[in-house]
């Protein structure tokens, strides 16, 4: 631009030499030159505000000391509350075992001398046959029978004795009632696996929270830091040109104010010749941007390691928060627990029953649990001393109508012709509890699963996860990070904890998300679209009527009143469901329809129609 003002400088001067009359190119143009300046004044100032605004960022990361914990919301730091609930709790458990230890044994005593009692009371009541009497005429039989009068007006004395001995036997046995003792042991039993599994898990989740935002440590700063190095870099650019206009219009002013001067060409060529300032243009926060640091941060002293306790993924964690305690604990099961502890695994036994009578009822629920997980836990808890396993009525899963029920210790299997199934409990192999399992694959589903970023809205999808071989009741969330997989290009980006794992119920990694920096993911929807080798589409066939008796017993909390809740159950039926049954076709109402073909269907005199659930490829 200054080459053009030099050359607007020479055309002036031969305009000038030509007319000598420049007054009014003068006053057109001195009005544009001011609003230039002001805008180039303007656009300075709008540099210097972004660039002083990248600089006031480097103030807003996260402040940390070196006392700062990373503990979750729900936790105050006090561990010593958490370990006395539960050795107070433990210290309980014995007393109530002896009670109900002490009342078991006193009944099986009673039970024995019931059955003593019952023998001699049996053997009061005893004559012999006529056959062994050898009685043979009617005489003979009337003398059999006054025999007999004899013998039990005799021994009536005796009877009567040996009767109200086993009624008081039989009356004592009945006080002895054991239910209420040796539920409340094992109730108490899982009060304590409940608070132990609190304090285990709340380890678990502040071991997870501290290596994670230690290992984050200044990538708060290095990010900003860097952004503020590009803005000014890309700013300072900016400046120069604004420099550079403004000296071009400053030149300009000056050959405007030389055309109206006596000596015109002395003019000029003063103005060709004078260097002009930019000091004017200026931004304060560039110029200051050598005398700024970048921002340090404090690490705190527990990324030295946290001395409160003893992360449950250590393999001296029992020893020193329980054996040290003298505190009886139960095997650990929080999502980091270490190698060794001895887990249990559920092996499924099809079309088999067990009597109602060998049911375990020593829990809270008495033995009755809806969802699978909370039964796994409660068979775990009591050990397979108490619990063998857990049955399902109908093999679908558990319900309000027909809950999962714990079996207890050896029962007798039978063949089930209505689809039962038990699930049997056995030692599971010493291995880690984030790569372990013990629910029973019932299903196999594949879920849709929508997740945002906090950048773009919580609410608005970001991705579309579709993740294959699911159990029905799964659930979704982001936990941690990982190097793995795409962590490397997220570290290579700046972020050293790696990329964000959408993991499952039971912990396992199924998907990644944004790097583990300060944008972070939420499960905005899930649901199963296909499950055991059906999708979650049908195929309409109008005009056809299902008989009664292939519909499937509507359950209370199984309601297909809609069509998404129909849509729903079926799904989750598997085989058992073939499709939906609209009786008028008008979606006032639903049934779920099992054991038939569409080759099978009759023509309808209503209108009615079926939803054919189609197979997946």
């Amino acid at each position: 631009m200054e080459s053009m003002v030099m050359e607007l400088a020479k055309q002036a001067k031969m305009a000038t030499a030509d007319s000598g009359n420049t007054s009014e190119l003068v006053d057109s143009i001195k009005p544009v030159l001011q609003d230039m300046l002001s805008n180039l004044f303007k656009a300075a100032d709008s540099l210097n505000a972004s660039c002083e605004a990248s600089r006031q960022n480097l103030t807003t990361c996260p402040q940390l000391t070196e006392d700062t914990l990373f503990h979750p919301p729900h936790f105050n730091g006090n561990w010593e509350t958490l370990r006395n609930k539960h050795r107070s709790c433990r210290e309980e458990v014995p007393l109530l075992k002896a009670e109900a230890d002490h009342c078991s044994t006193m009944r099986d005593n009673l039970l024995e001398t019931e059955e003593a009692a019952l023998e001699t009371f049996r053997s009061l009541n005893i004559f012999n046959s006529p056959q062994e009497c050898q009685i043979a005429s009617s005489t003979s039989a009337e003398d059999y029978y006054k025999r007999m009068y004899d013998h039990f007006d005799a021994q009536s004395a005796q009877w009567w004795t040996a009767y109200e001995h086993l009624d008081q036997v039989v009356k004592n046995l009945t006080a002895w009632n054991c239910s209420k003792p040796t539920n409340a042991y094992y109730i108490k039993v899982g009060q304590c696996q409940r608070m132990q599994l609190e304090l285990e898990e709340t380890a678990c989740d502040v071991y997870s929270r501290t290596n994670e935002s230690c290992a984050a440590l200044g990538s708060c700063q290095n990010a900003r830091w860097q952004f503020y190095s590009e803005v000014v870099a890309s700013n300072a650019q900016s400046l120069s040109a604004l420099q550079d206009e403004y000296r071009a219009t400053r030149r300009i002013q000056c050959l405007l104010e030389a055309f109206a001067a006596d000596d015109v060409d002395q003019k000029l060529e003063e103005c060709i010749q004078k260097r002009y300032s930019t000091s004017a243009v200026n931004s304060t926060c560039l110029e200051n941007f050598g005398i700024h640091q970048k921002p340090t941060y404090v690490t705190p002293k527990v990324c030295g390691g946290i001395e409160a306790i003893l992360s449950p993924a250590d393999k001296n964690f029992r020893a020193s928060e329980y054996d040290a305690r003298n505190i009886e604990a139960g095997p650990c099961l929080a999502p980091c627990c270490s190698d060794g502890e001895p887990f249990f695994q559920f092996n499924m036994i099809p079309n088999t029953w067990v009597p109602w009578h060998q049911y375990f009822w020593g829990t809270e629920s008495m033995g009755m649990y809806v969802n699978w997980e909370d039964a796994k836990r409660a068979c775990e808890l009591a050990t397979s001393v108490r619990c063998w396993g857990i049955l399902d009525q109908w093999c679908d899963g558990g319900s309000e109508e027909q809950p999962f029920h714990l079996i207890g210790a050896g029962p007798t299997l039978k063949r089930s012709s209505q689809g039962t199934c038990i699930y049997e409990m056995g030692l599971g192999s010493p291995v880690h509890m984030t790569t372990f399992t013990t629910t029973v694959p019932i299903y196999d589903c594949t879920w849709e699963v929508n997740v945002s970023r906090s950048d773009e809205g919580r609410q608005k999808v970001w991705k579309t996860y579709h993740v294959p071989h699911q159990g029905w009741d799964e659930r979704y969330r982001f936990s941690g990070c990982s190097p793995e997989g795409g962590g490397g290009q997220c570290q290579q980006e700046g972020a050293p904890n790696g990329i964000r794992l959408l993991v499952s119920r039971e912990n396992h990694p199924v998907g990644e998300g944004v790097c583990c920096d300060e944008v972070t993911n939420e499960v905005v929807s899930e649901r199963p679209v296909a499950c055991n080798g059906f999708k979650d589409e049908y195929k309409k066939h109008a005009g056809k009527d299902v008989p009664g008796e292939k519909h499937i017993k509507p359950r209370a909390s199984e309601p297909v009143g809609t069509w998404e809740e129909a849509r729903k159950w079926c799904l989750k039926h598997g085989a058992g469901c073939v499709g939906i049954f609209d009786e008028r076709c008008d979606g006032a109402g639903y049934a779920l329809v099992t054991n038939i073909t569409v080759g099978d269907l009759g023509d309808s005199e209503d209108g009615s129609c079926l939803y054919e659930k189609l197979a997946e490829q």
